[in-house]
């Protein structure tokens, strides 16, 4: 059976499908055959462990099943899953999340792990443009996650032979040396991609479209001359980088972003923190989703009383 690559976008709007279709270019590497364009089994994944658990608790011990070894079992049908259909060395997938990133080799021992990063700005931006995301949530969304890849890149430290970090910047900049140590991690000969075919990949799901097509589509499209993804936050003033600065400027610099625009007055600041305080949105959001944790957790209980 076909490896499984495994690409996970920091959020929406980091660049997935441009790593997908580089890294598929490859004549060794093919995509997933279903209409599955985007996977999401690793975002949801603590539903199947929470499942494992469930049913372990019940067998006898001495029958030596742990759940480790059925994690790995289900991580197989998903590969399984996945690789249905292909004969080539490697299969790729994609998904525009990292929730659960800290669990992937729990499940996913054997295959390979591409975390795609993109300066926070640029996807916030991206995100107005394309689906009228909220700036602030955009922002503190992309802060957590960045968060998240941090201490998941920690615990990968004896998994780096299957592990890369990738940044949507270093594609768009030096695309062939950052594709040569990708295909390298995978143990593939460079050489064998066209190298006039990986650089002018089409481009799909851009936020330019948002504004020349009234809407965004996934449909593959040649770029014009002023596509240029690298300055989508160009225009942004001094107080909207300092906004975002307040909100996630040390996350950017965990992956090398420098912030804009760092000093303020005295007058600035407070006005930052006045803005946090009264931030009620966020707030309101955080305590439904821990209400929906909550009320899932009830309803799993009482399921279990009934059985």
């Amino acid at each position: 059976m076909p490896e499984l690559i495994f690409i996970q976008g920091i959020m929406h709007r980091s660049g997935t499908n441009l790593l997908h279709d580089l890294v598929a270019l490859h004549p060794d590497v093919e995509k997933v055959q279903r209409p599955v364009w985007e996977s999401f089994f690793l975002s949801k994944i603590h539903w199947l462990d929470a499942f494992g658990r469930a049913v372990s608790r019940e067998w006898d011990p001495d029958w030596n099943v742990d759940d480790e070894e059925l994690r790995t079992q289900f991580g197989s049908a998903i590969t399984g899953f996945l690789a249905d259909g292909r004969d080539s060395r490697f299969v790729v997938t994609k998904t525009p999340s990292v929730h659960n990133l800290h669990r992937f080799f729990d499940f996913f021992p054997g295959s390979y792990l591409l975390v795609l990063v993109r300066d926070g700005r640029a996807v916030v931006e991206s995100g107005v443009r394309s689906f009228g995301w909220d700036r602030d949530m955009a922002t503190r969304s992309w802060a957590h996650y960045a968060r998240v890849v941090e201490t998941a890149t920690e615990g990968f430290a004896e998994c780096e032979e299957r592990f890369q970090v990738v940044r949507y910047e270093d594609l768009m900049r030096d695309r062939l040396a950052t594709m040569e140590s990708v295909w390298a991690m995978l143990g593939l000969d460079a050489r064998e991609v066209d190298i006039e075919s990986a650089a002018n990949v089409p481009v799909r799901g851009s936020s330019d479209l948002a504004v020349e097509e009234g809407g965004v589509h996934w449909r593959p499209v040649d770029p014009k001359p002023s596509f240029d993804p690298l300055r989508r936050f160009a225009d942004w003033s001094p107080a909207r980088h300092r906004r975002f600065n307040h909100l996630a400027g040390a996350e950017l610099r965990l992956f090398g972003y420098e912030p804009r625009y760092e000093t303020t007055s005295f007058a600035g600041r407070v006005g930052q923190r006045i803005r946090d305080l009264v931030d009620v949105r966020w707030r309101l959001r955080l305590a439904y989703r821990a209400w929906l944790r909550f009320a899932q957790c009830r309803r799993e209980m009482r399921a279990a009383r009934r059985y």
